[in-house]
Parts: C-alpha cells; sequence; structure tokens
C-alpha cells in the first residue's frame, strides 16, 4: 500500500449534467488499474474545491486532468501520460482549437476575430489555454487586440456573459462548448463561431508518480475500449492518445505571441 491514500480527479469537464457519465468511466479505469497490479486504487473520483493547481501538486495524485498551459507554466514535476481523444475540429486524435464565439446579432460577427478590434472579452482566467492564451493568439493572427477582458472563472460563464451582452466575445475550448451545445444549449443560444485558436493537445491525464506513467498509460487505453459506448457518446469522447510533456512544449510560444495582444 501507498504511504497516504492515493486520489484520481477528472475535473476538466466535469460538468452536473455528465457526471454519472464520468464517474462510470472512472470505475471502468480503477478496475483496469487494478488489473496492471496498481494498488490503493480510489474508488470514487475526488473533487476539489479549492485551488486546482494546489490540488494537481498533490503527491498522491494517482491521476488527474489539467489544462496545457500549467503544464508549461506552474507543473514542472507532474508526468504527463496523454490526453482523450473529443469530438472537435482539429485534424489529429486527441488535440482541439479553441473556438472564438460572438452573438449572432452582432454584425461584427461577419468580419470575423479581426471585427471585434478592442471589444469587451470574456475569458475563464489567466491560467487558461484555450481561455486566455487561445484568445490573445487569435486576435494576434487577426493583427488586432481585444478590448478589457473580464475573468468570469468558468467557460460556462463566459458563454453566458456574451450570450446576455456582459462581453462580444469569449475564447472556449471546443470540447466544453460542444458539451454546452447538448446538454445546456440555451447557455450558447444566439451564439456564433467567428474563429478559432490554435491546435492544442485536449486537456493531458497525468499521474504525480513517475514509476506507474506505462502502467497507467496502458490501462487507461484498455479502460476506454472497453468503455459503454452510451458513457462515450455522453462525455462525446473517441478514444484516447499517448503523448508525453513535450507536445505541450510549443504552448510558451503561443502564449508569448498571445500575451503580446492581451493586457490584464
Amino acid at each position: 500500500m501507498s504511504a497516504h491514500p492515493r486520489m484520481a480527479s477528472l475535473p476538466m469537464y466535469d460538468f452536473p449534467e455528465i457526471r454519472a457519465h464520468t464517474n462510470d468511466l472512472w470505475a471502468g479505469m480503477a478496475h483496469e488499474l487494478i488489473a496492471v497490479g496498481i494498488d490503493d486504487v480510489p474508488s470514487a473520483l475526488t473533487r476539489p474545491d479549492g485551488p486546482l493547481v494546489v490540488h494537481w501538486r498533490d503527491n498522491s495524485l494517482l491521476l488527474s486532468q489539467t489544462c496545457g498551459y500549467p503544464v508549461v507554466r506552474q507543473l514542472p514535476d507532474i508526468h504527463v501520460l496523454g490526453s482523450f481523444a473529443v469530438v472537435s475540429g482539429a485534424e489529429r486524435p486527441g488535440h482541439y482549437r479553441s473556438v472564438l464565439v460572438a452573438r449572432r446579432s452582432d454584425s461584427r460577427s461577419l468580419h470575423g476575430v479581426a471585427g471585434f478590434s478592442g471589444a469587451r472579452a470574456a475569458a475563464n482566467d489567466d491560467g487558461s489555454l484555450s481561455g486566455w492564451v487561445s484568445l490573445g493568439w487569435a486576435f494576434a493572427e487577426a493583427g488586432a487586440s481585444p478590448g478589457p477582458v473580464t475573468f468570469t472563472g468558468q467557460h460556462a460563464l463566459s458563454v453566458v456573459a456574451v450570450r446576455d451582452g456582459h462581453a462580444d466575445i469569449a475564447s472556449i475550448d471546443s470540447h466544453s462548448y460542444s458539451l454546452f451545445a447538448r446538454h445546456r444549449p440555451e447557455s450558447v443560444e444566439g451564439l456564433v463561431v467567428v474563429g478559432h485558436g490554435p491546435e492544442v493537445a485536449v486537456t493531458p491525464l497525468f499521474t504525480a508518480h513517475t514509476e506507474l506513467v506505462e502502467p497507467i498509460r496502458s490501462a487507461v487505453a484498455r479502460a476506454l475500449n472497453s468503455a459503454s459506448p452510451k458513457v462515450l457518446s455522453e462525455l462525446m469522447i473517441t478514444g484516447w492518445v499517448s503523448h508525453g510533456r513535450e507536445d505541450h512544449d510549443h504552448v510558451v510560444q503561443l502564449a508569448e505571441r498571445a500575451l503580446a495582444v492581451l493586457s490584464t
């Protein structure tokens, strides 16, 4: 047994509407982790209520899921396992592009991201690859800069801010946006995609235990292969792609370009 009880979490898309399916996915993953000989596998997911970066640094984490920006910015000691392949517009499995969304009724939406130069933006927080770095990158690509940015704390609140007219544009992780469109369509009613962020790896799974990287990778792959089609459909997951920290190294350059047009 390990010296301290191990934890597992899947916090990045743990929306209430799909929480039961997330629990079912973990049950299958836990079964496969036990099957490869890993001890002290938690039977239930931990759902942290404090700062996620503190949770992600906990040495008792057997498995968790984080954003690509903290990987290169705040979490130098974690061991990246790979990413779920999700329903997205990216060409490579296990990758996605954020969607920049605006109100369809806003005439600026006809001109793409460039039409929103100086416009009010919403972002979940300034530690987010999909909501912050991708926002700045897309504006830089368009030769423009956003205006004042309101930090909402969640992608779910960013889309509502745009929908309700409290902001004009937001960058949303495309997997989150797809889940919102399916499970809470009212939250994205009247919104339209006006641009995209860079192609990046889906929010990666990781472990705090270097000696368990390969066993966990193989267990997760088997769990995804044997998962209920209903569970995968509701979570909008299509498979598993193994990769390491190197797949996130380019986020440093993306952030540098983004920050050149962003201000806090």
